[in-house]
């Protein structure tokens, strides 16, 4: 194994790269930044500050872990409260989530916006369309980074302001998320050997010609 990167590309936002000895950020390629499989918090965060301060499009939704524009990552919520958490049986989509180490994240902690873990960016549902729910079939979550622009695109003529705590952030946490979007150049430590290992099947699945790196 060559272990040259494996770029998967849609429209103008990247989702993550590829390489044999793990995944890295699409966003940045230079230096290229691992994405650490056992820590999903700092994989969400570091997404998060490209959602919030980066060059990403929000109108296109992007997933949380991966940054893949929507509706390419489904992610489902079961539980409530303090006890929500992510379905895994129904989640799909999002080759970052499937390679956690870690078997997803603590949803509670990652929803609560701390001192030392300012990103609360989680997927929540979109209270209109749980409301349109029917029978069994629940629609997929939204990410709280872009859960504004989901309503403003799904949902046009709805009163935003009833809805606004569902995106608004503390001072705090947008002044903390701007200090990890300045940092976000800073090499994190590479996956464990089990993580890599998990990518390096990945990989050896999922080559992508040269020719098929880029749509542009």
């Amino acid at each position: 194994m060559s272990g040259r990167a494996c770029f998967l590309c849609v429209g103008e936002n990247n989702v993550q790269m590829l390489q044999s000895d793990g995944m890295y950020c699409s966003q940045c390629p230079d230096p290229m930044i691992p994405l650490n499989l056992d820590k999903p918090q700092s994989i969400l965060a570091h997404n998060a500050a490209h959602i919030a301060y980066g060059q990403m499009q929000k109108t296109l939704l992007p997933c949380g872990l991966c940054l893949s524009p929507a509706p390419q990552c489904q992610f489902y919520l079961t539980g409530t409260g303090d006890k929500t958490q992510i379905d895994r049986k129904r989640t799909h989509g999002c080759q970052v989530f499937d390679s956690l180490t870690t078997r997803g994240f603590k949803y509670a902690v990652a929803a609560k916006s701390t001192g030392g873990s300012p990103c609360s960016n989680v997927p929540i549902p979109c209270r209109i369309c749980s409301r349109s729910d029917q029978g069994n079939k629940k629609a997929p979550a939204i990410w709280k980074y872009t859960a504004r622009e989901h309503y403003e695109t799904r949902h046009k003529n709805v009163d935003l302001t009833l809805y606004e705590a569902d995106w608004k952030l503390s001072r705090s946490e947008m002044s903390e998320m701007k200090k990890v979007y300045k940092k976000r150049k800073q090499k994190t430590t590479l996956p464990k050997k089990r993580a890599q290992e998990k990518a390096s099947k990945m990989f050896g699945e999922l080559v992508v010609s040269e020719l098929h790196q880029s749509n542009r």
